[in-house]
């Protein structure tokens, strides 16, 4: 399987003329929108130069976010950088309004949703954006026991959400009852707040967290913090300041903006 490059709040999955089904990635799929090289490369022999004009739609799901997005004055939601994820046999997907939709890969049927809710008034970010959803999963899976497998999702008021894998219920040991604020350490400039519109980077049972903000225009903003987190609790493990303390609270937006490699 293989997926269109997203443009507007619509996914869609193609299939091989002629094939049974589509070929998936890989029998555990991708925890991150692309190798944590960078390297974005497909090891997928199936579709090739040769056969790529016989593509075919199998199945297109679209978000519902467009109607919704309207309500919001002056506000651009058509950007969708977010690239899905395909890993523990479903297809995960961070919506522009920061939902989550985990579909059946073969069909795109919804198996469930999860609303992060923001609240799109107390953030810096004029656009409605989503750079996609990460995967974590315990290195030993306990029968029975809920969120050994999760999807995390940013907001664009700085929270970052976990939630079950399986079904998409939040995970109560993460941060605040499925929801950490990364904002409560934003401390050298709390006159801007940050935003998560990036997934976090998971490397065993760390999250590495970027962040955004909309300081581009101001001499004094935000500053550089990178934060890493416990997958389980979202406790704080340590942060790295690109920006000397000396002149932190003097300039800012030396962060990471985009998703971590």
């Amino acid at each position: 399987m293989t997926y269109a490059p997203i443009r507007s709040a619509a996914l869609a999955a193609f299939l091989l003329s002629g094939t049974a089904q589509a070929q998936t990635q890989s029998p555990t799929g991708s925890p991150a929108s692309f190798d944590l090289r960078a390297q974005k490369y497909s090891p997928l022999t199936q579709i090739t130069p040769a056969n790529v004009a016989s593509l075919r739609v199998a199945w297109r799901t679209r978000t519902g976010d467009r109607p919704v997005a309207a309500a919001f004055d002056g506000r651009n939601a058509a950007g969708w950088p977010a690239i899905p994820l395909f890993v523990n046999d479903t297809v995960y997907l961070g919506t522009p309004l920061s939902r989550i939709l985990a579909l059946e890969p073969d069909t795109g049927k919804v198996r469930w949703s999860y609303d992060a809710k923001p609240n799109r008034t107390a953030t810096p970010q004029r656009d409605l954006t989503n750079r996609g959803v990460a995967y974590w999963q315990a290195a030993t899976i306990s029968a029975g026991e809920p969120c050994q497998k999760r999807i995390y999702v940013g907001t664009v008021d700085g929270k970052l959400h976990a939630v079950d894998a399986d079904t998409g219920k939040p995970c109560g040991d993460f941060g605040d009852n499925g929801v950490l604020d990364a904002d409560q350490w934003n401390v050298a400039n709390r006159k801007w707040p940050l935003a998560l519109v990036q997934p976090p980077t998971v490397f065993r049972d760390t999250l590495f967290l970027g962040w955004i903000g909309n300081g581009l225009a101001d001499a004094e903003v935000s500053p550089g913090t990178l934060f890493a987190l416990d997958a389980r609790t979202g406790a704080l493990r340590w942060t790295f300041e690109a920006i000397p303390e000396d002149i932190a609270a003097k300039t800012g937006m030396a962060n990471v903006s985009a998703a971590l490699a």
